[in-house]
């Protein structure tokens, strides 16, 4: 029986490689950053 990738598993195993192969510094800065870009869109969000 030969066993087959879904394109699902691919997705999620080449996020987790990707995630995996960072430094922990460097996943604070990419944080600290979506923070910053998501208070931006609520506020935004807010006054429209």
């Amino acid at each position: 029986m030969r066993t087959r990738t879904s394109k699902e598993f691919s997705n999620f195993d080449s996020a987790v490689g990707k995630i995996l192969s960072v430094s922990h510094e460097e996943l604070q800065r990419r944080e600290a950053k979506w923070k910053k870009q998501r208070q931006r869109k609520k506020r935004n969000a807010l006054k429209a």
